[in-house]
């Protein structure tokens, strides 16, 4: 066992979540009113809000650890989703968790939106009794208003209100194309369609960017060889990638502002560096990196420049990741992993999820810190006397982690 390793025992609330009726409202702040015949004083401050958080992200912000910015009246709790299927992406605004579901079986997705101060459940799309294509629904995004995914019929994307699920509006598809991905992001809302030939084929991909207050549409673009489930937003920049060649585009106009001739391996949604074809670039401008040393596909990507990478070989008999400067290309610590444990960063710190629970580390020199190793409500592999199992999501958001697993699960509980 690490040194300097606090080991405890989280327990869980028992009892059921309270309901809460979907759209409730949030107390805030009010403004003050002026007295009679007096000046009016200076409006109370807008309180602080948690950045929304996504479960493709690895660096949850300098905030996530801030449990000033946890839901209000949150609290520790663990439920399984409504009907068949796990988790296989999730998405935090606010108060409220959204996930797709994907039930592996017949192939079929929906969404689930939970309550994350307690869990209760306050919405699912499609409806219930309500088919969907046979592409299922995907491409979610949130802001703090709307929750945005792949329309259940398959034509365009569907806007749904986040409090109740309601659709409130349509952005529309094209013949011939098939939405794959929608994101949002500072009053735009970016939408990817694949041709029917299928991604990565000359002339189909179709880009596509609306207004977020209106839908109306900005900017459109047809741009051969690329991958539709590649959109991402890197900084200031729509980011894609495909078979041929990597792009980034003014969010404005759509317009071409850095190609670069390869493709990047795997893409981690909003990290400001990627590994591209034996290469570390900017994900922004697409260029190489200090030394351009290519570590491996990594594991996580720090706002700051560490990639995370699965280390060569052992490590005092166990796998490791090792921290590598993206600038320099060097080593600068090594922690021990378990392959196929999540590995996140929040705040100053390096988290790792999966079979030994929860262990945390300081990013700045990989010093173990806190640890759960217990955690009443976390799935066995194979009922009581198994193994914890390894979470398929991971958020972190407010101080606390928000967890998925394969068995339909999902849990809250405070980061040690």
């Amino acid at each position: 066992m690490l040194a300097g390793v606090l080991t405890a025992v989280l327990l869980l609330l028992p009892d059921d979540p309270a309901r809460r009726t979907p759209g409730d409202s949030r107390a805030t702040p009010e403004r003050s009113a002026g007295a009679s015949g007096g000046a009016t004083p200076s409006p109370t401050p807008s309180p602080r809000t948690a950045p929304i958080a996504a479960s493709k992200m690895s660096d949850f912000g300098p905030d996530a650890l801030d449990r000033t910015l946890q839901p209000e009246d949150w609290r520790p709790w663990a439920v399984s989703f409504e009907g068949p299927g796990a988790a296989d992406d999730c998405a935090l605004s606010g108060d409220v968790l959204v996930c797709r579901l994907r039930d592996e079986p017949t192939r079929q997705t929906r969404l689930e939106a939970r309550d994350a101060s307690d869990g209760s459940r306050l919405w699912s799309y499609p409806a219930e009794g309500e088919a969907t294509s046979l592409l299922g629904v995907g491409g979610l995004d949130v802001d703090d208003r709307h929750a945005y995914v792949t329309a259940a019929d398959g034509e365009g994307f569907e806007v749904l209100d986040l409090s109740d699920g309601k659709p409130v509006a349509r952005l529309p598809g094209r013949t011939g194309y098939d939405p794959s991905v929608v994101r949002v992001h500072d009053g735009r809302i970016f939408t990817s369609y694949a041709g029917g030939a299928g991604a990565g084929l000359a002339a189909n991909m179709l880009f596509r960017a609306y207004d977020a207050d209106d839908r109306t549409q900005v900017w459109e673009r047809v741009i051969p060889w690329a991958f539709p489930p590649s959109l991402d937003i890197v900084g200031d920049r729509v980011w894609l990638t495909g078979s041929q060649a990597t792009f980034t585009l003014d969010p404005e106009t759509g317009k071409t502002l850095a190609e670069a001739p390869w493709n990047c391996d795997r893409r981690i949604r909003g990290a400001l560096y990627d590994a591209c074809n034996g290469r570390v670039v900017d994900a922004r401008t697409l260029r190489p990196v200090g030394n351009g040393t290519y570590p491996g596909i990594p594991e996580a990507v720090s706002r700051e420049g560490l990639l995370l990478v699965e280390g060569d070989g052992r490590r005092a008999g166990s796998r490791y990741i090792a921290a590598v400067d993206v600038r320099s290309g060097d080593e600068r610590w090594t922690v021990p992993w378990t392959r196929g444990d999540s590995v996140v960063v929040a705040g100053d710190r390096l988290l790792a999820f999966g079979g030994d629970g929860v262990r945390t580390f300081a990013l700045a020199d990989g010093a173990p810190g806190a640890a759960l190793s217990t955690v009443r409500n976390w799935p066995l592999e194979g009922g009581t006397a198994g193994s914890n199992v390894q979470p398929s999501v991971v958020l972190v958001s407010g101080g606390a982690y928000f967890l998925a697993f394969g068995d339909g699960t999902v849990m809250t509980a405070p980061v040690p």
